[in-house]
């Protein structure tokens, strides 16, 4: 899993750079299902790295995006998963407060066995394995 875990945390600090370049150049909101749903060209900016990223280094794993609930979310039903939400706390990211991050994870036959987590505002990588570390 070294090599998983190195991908999703290379793909997640890059994804945290979309998103901080967004906020400097300016954040348009739109909503996917309602007002409390928003949604901005950051997430999907940043859903699109991920999910390239991670086709190109594991082609045969199944990808599954939040922001990308149609053509980006693909073979789901494969034994290994990425599961990403590249924008976890929008309504934070859009007012301007920290608590925001970058999500990414993989299962194996259902069980979650790694995952990434980086905060963009406040520079923090958190990552493991199931197996520990």
């Amino acid at each position: 899993m070294e090599r998983e875990l190195e991908t999703a945390c290379r793909l997640a600090l890059a994804a945290g750079e979309v998103l901080r370049e967004y906020l400097r150049r300016g954040v348009t909101v739109e909503h996917k299902t309602g007002p409390e749903d928003p949604v901005t060209e950051a997430d999907r900016a940043a859903s699109r790295l991920i999910l390239d990223g991670l086709a190109a280094a594991f082609p045969e794993d199944g990808l599954l995006s939040e922001e990308e609930l149609g053509a980006q979310t693909t073979h789901a039903d494969r034994p290994r998963v990425w599961i990403v939400d590249p924008l976890d706390g929008t309504r934070n990211y859009v007012g301007g407060e920290p608590g925001y991050a970058v999500s990414i994870g993989l299962c194996v036959q259902g069980e979650p066995v790694l995952g990434a987590v980086y905060a963009p505002a406040t520079d923090e990588l958190f990552a493991g394995t199931a197996a520990g570390g």
